[in-house]
This record gives structure tokens, C-alpha cells and sequence, in this order.
């Protein structure tokens, strides 16, 4: 080998030697730097063979219209990967503010703003991901017990408000202040704050047709009204009753609590709850000496029928709230998780189906209920679990009803 490639050659060597010393100088791992020095750069170094950049940061509902005065429902996002960092762009609205671990955004909006986009970054010292949510801010409702239910809606002219989705004339106005799970899902009805509970006014006529939107001469029913519609098919009358205004005041606990379990839905009250389209939910018995599952049969379309004060009622399912549709079976209707109404002691009602939580749908499951159809369980509008109400099978009335013949809660009042 000649003396010019044996000084590349050992050129070549050199600088490979002095990389590595300045690479090792750099690290703490050369003989001048003590063995924990060693210790800590080779711990960090683990690290950051391990850790991975948060990815996939998914809000889901976007976007939301919140309004001033009334605390949001809080939204937790999805994200894989660890987070130690959330941050946004530009700064959540006054009152509103955003975990720093979990990006999850709650509070009480206090300033109304059209439209905003924000950009929620979710970070580790890796690296970090985005997701992009929309937040309108209205000002809240206010509504009190002076605030009317409208004009009395008559049988021979009332149609339906395809903007309301009520009865033209019939008002609908939530509070602010009431929770996002009645404001954000009752209508047809007035419902406010009152002291510790919760007040609703309903003018108790259904957003429906309706066989029994009618009036009799004799015992034929006028067929010529608005909101007039033919019974489902094998299904007969109900004597010569027909709907007409009511004046529901319902006064309902704001804190649940729960009771001895032994007071009877059957115990004379006007109404036992108040359904998300403003009409009175009913017990799971009949007038002696029928049986509900008999009384069933003078239910009309939406499974439901007036009594002989004219009061339009629902022991069963809901399927204008549920699948906003008529209805094919007793047990076929409300096979979901919609949110039905509030029972007289402040739990809520759903369909069969729970929600697990989520607004998925794919994850919604048949829960194991108690005697009075009702168990604890997480659901979307209540994420700390909570005791809650299903339409379900009743073993009294022999076909699925909304409620069961006790209250689990200490109950409020009503009166019509």
C-alpha cells in the first residue's frame, strides 16, 4: 500500500474517532462525567424511545351552541397517545376553559359570540396533534311562571309549526338556567327555575295527528279537522273521549334523591312526569276494570289517547320523541337510547337502550333493570353515573310502559 492511502486511510480513522468523542462529550458519556450523569442521559434517552406524539384528537358534536348563564355539558374528546399539554387557539370564551391534561372544555359561557373556530393542540414532548371545534354562544332564554303557554290550542283548528315542531300557538320557552339536558331537549312546553326545582307549564296537546283531534255527533268523530288522522289498523275508540288544552304546572326536584321505593305511581296523581314534547306521562295501570294491556288497544299512531277529561297521555312508548315516527309494535318502539322526558322525582327517562356515555350509537346496550325500571348508569347527558328510568317490559301491566308502579325518588308535584 502506497503512503498517500495510508494517510486517507488514517485520516478516514481520525475523524471517526473525534465524532464519536464529541457525540459521547455531548451525551455525558465520557470518562469526565460521573456515572450518574451516565445514568440520566441514558434514562432520557429511554424515554424518548418509548413516548410517541399524541395523535387522532376527536371532539365529537361539533359544532356546539352553548348559551350565556347555563354550564355546558362537558365535552371530553378522544386522543391516542399520552398528553401533557392542551392548549387553544385562540383562547377559550370567558367563562369556558380547557383542561390542561385532558382537553376536555367545560364552564359557563357568560359573553354571547357568533361562530368561533378554535384549535385545540394536544402535546408531549414529542410531538402533538389538533382538532378543530366551532362554539356559537346565544343569550339564555328566560322564561318564569308569568310566561305564557300560548293560545289555547283548539282541536278544530290547530295545526302543526314546522319551525316549532309544536302546535302553531303553543309556546315553547326553556330557561338558561335550567341544565343543557332539559334546556337543550324539551319543548312545546315552559320550563324555568323555581326555588330548588324545576318548573314546567304545558298547554298538554300533542305535536302529532291524532285520531282523537276530533269532536262527536254521537258517536262519530269529525273527520275534517287539521290534525285529524284514521286509528291504526284492529285498534278501536276510546268512548267518545277528545283532546283539548290543559294547564300542567309540573314542580320537580333540581336534586334528585332517592326514596323508599314505595310510593305508587297509581296513587291518584294528575300526571307522573312530563315527556321532551311537553305531554303528561301516565302510570302503567288503566281504569279498572281494564287492564292496560286492553287499554292499549285505543291507542292512536303515536301511542297515545286522552282520558275522559280530555288530557292527552302516554303510558307507553313515545315514538314521535324516539323515532319520530309512528309506531309498528308496543315493543318495537323506543328500541334506542333518546331521552323520553323527566319523571315527577327528577330522574330522567330513556328508551330501552342505554348509551354507555356516548353519543355513538354502536355501543348503546339493553341494561338489567330494577323493579321499578330503572338502574345507575353513565349516560350522555349525565357523565358521573346516575340513576335513570327505561321504557321497558312491566311485568303489571304486561306490555312495555314508561314507568312501573313505584317512584324511585322523593317526588314533586303537579297539578292541572
Amino acid at each position: 500500500m502506497n503512503k498517500k492511502n495510508k494517510s486517507i486511510i488514517i485520516l478516514f480513522f481520525v475523524t471517526i474517532a473525534l465524532s464519536l468523542y464529541v457525540s459521547c462529550n455531548q451525551l455525558g458519556l465520557t470518562k469526565e462525567k460521573s456515572d450518574n450523569t451516565t445514568l440520566a442521559v441514558a434514562a432520557v434517552l429511554a424515554t424518548r424511545s418509548t413516548t410517541t406524539a399524541p395523535s387522532a384528537l376527536t371532539y365529537t358534536g361539533s359544532p356546539y351552541t352553548v348559551t350565556t348563564g347555563s354550564a355546558i355539558t362537558t365535552r371530553t374528546p378522544s386522543v391516542t397517545g399520552t398528553v401533557s399539554s392542551c392548549t387553544s387557539s385562540p383562547t377559550m370564551p370567558t367563562g369556558l376553559s380547557i383542561s390542561a391534561t385532558t382537553c376536555a372544555i367545560s364552564g359557563t359561557p357568560t359573553v354571547t359570540q357568533a361562530a368561533t373556530t378554535y384549535t385545540i393542540t394536544a402535546s408531549n414532548s414529542v410531538g402533538s396533534t389538533t382538532a378543530s371545534i366551532s362554539i356559537t354562544i346565544a343569550t339564555g332564554s328566560t322564561c318564569t311562571s308569568g310566561t305564557s303557554a300560548g293560545t289555547t290550542a283548539l282541536a278544530n283548528t290547530a295545526t302543526l309549526n314546522t319551525g316549532t315542531d309544536c302546535v302553531a300557538n303553543v309556546s315553547t320557552c326553556m330557561d338558561g338556567a335550567l341544565p343543557a339536558w332539559i334546556k337543550d331537549n324539551f319543548k312545546c312546553a315552559i320550563g324555568y327555575v323555581s326555588g330548588t326545582n324545576y318548573a314546567f307549564k304545558s298547554q298538554n296537546v300533542p305535536n302529532t295527528k291524532s285520531y282523537y283531534y276530533t269532536a262527536y255527533v254521537g258517536q262519530t268523530p269529525n273527520t275534517t279537522y287539521p290534525l285529524y288522522e284514521g286509528l291504526p289498523s284492529g285498534n278501536s275508540k276510546a268512548g267518545t273521549n277528545v283532546i283539548a288544552s290543559q294547564n300542567f304546572v309540573y314542580s320537580i326536584p333540581a336534586t334528585a334523591s332517592k326514596g323508599t321505593g314505595t310510593d305508587s305511581t297509581q296513587g291518584g296523581l294528575v300526571s307522573i312526569g312530563i315527556t321532551t314534547n311537553g305531554i303528561a306521562i301516565f302510570n302503567n295501570a288503566a281504569a279498572p276494570p281494564d287492564t292496560l294491556a286492553v287499554e292499549a288497544l285505543t291507542f292512536d299512531n303515536y301511542m297515545g289517547h286522552p282520558n275522559n277529561t280530555s288530557t292527552y297521555h302516554y303510558h307507553a312508548g313515545v315514538p314521535k320523541v324516539c323515532d319520530n315516527t309512528t309506531s309498528t309494535s308496543n315493543s318495537g318502539a323506543c328500541a334506542n337510547s333518546a331521552l323520553i322526558g323527566v319523571i315527577l322525582d327528577g330522574y330522567a327517562l330513556y328508551g330501552q337502550k342505554c348509551d354507555n356515555g356516548t353519543a355513538n350509537t354502536s355501543d348503546d346496550f339493553i341494561p338489567t333493570l330494577d323493579s321499578l325500571h330503572g338502574h345507575t348508569a353513565v349516560t350522555q347527558h349525565f357523565p358521573t353515573a346516575t340513576y335513570h328510568y327505561h321504557y321497558a317490559n312491566d311485568t303489571t301491566a304486561t306490555i312495555y310502559t314508561l314507568m312501573g308502579s313505584y317512584f324511585y325518588g322523593n317526588k314533586g308535584s303537579v297539578s292541572n
